[in-house]
């Protein structure tokens, strides 16, 4: 079973002084500042507490948005600067056109998350070659006892 929480939906929160929940509509704000993520069972009528209710690879997926690229030249050099978006990372990969090789992740490059702008310099005396950054998710595995 999937269960999908979709952001057009109406959403809610515990508020312990009402000792109720409240409905709210998410914004960038909060998403930004999810720490903790609950779900709460609620038994059907005629289960005993034999029965069991368990949740296993819960993931908060993230919207990738590819971080805004700032490329420069000077000083007999190539620099790229970017900062990686809140739960996405990056691999900056490179292809040389002469080569029959792939696509390959530069050395070093790899995995990059923000919130720090990341900086990637080269000599131009080196072959020539393409860049690209490759964005997607980054997720924080979370094991909990069993």
């Amino acid at each position: 079973m999937q269960a999908d929480f979709w952001l057009d939906e109406t959403w809610y929160y515990w508020d312990p002084y009402a000792g109720d929940y409240v409905p709210f509509v998410p914004d960038t704000i909060f998403l930004a500042n999810i720490r903790e993520v609950g779900f709460e069972f609620f038994p059907q009528p005629g289960t005993t507490r034999l029965n069991v209710a368990a949740l296993d690879n819960v993931a908060l997926i993230p919207t990738v948005v590819a971080p805004r690229l700032d490329g420069r030249l000077a000083n007999g050099r190539f620099t790229l600067r970017f900062t990686p978006a809140p739960g996405t990372e990056c691999d900056l990969e490179r292809h040389h056109p002469a080569s029959a090789e792939p696509w390959q992740v530069v050395p070093g490059q790899a995995a990059i998350t923000g919130p720090a702008t990341h900086q990637f310099t080269t000599p131009l005396n080196e072959p020539r070659a393409m860049f690209r950054l490759r964005a997607y998710e980054h997720y924080t595995e979370v094991l909990t006892p069993e």
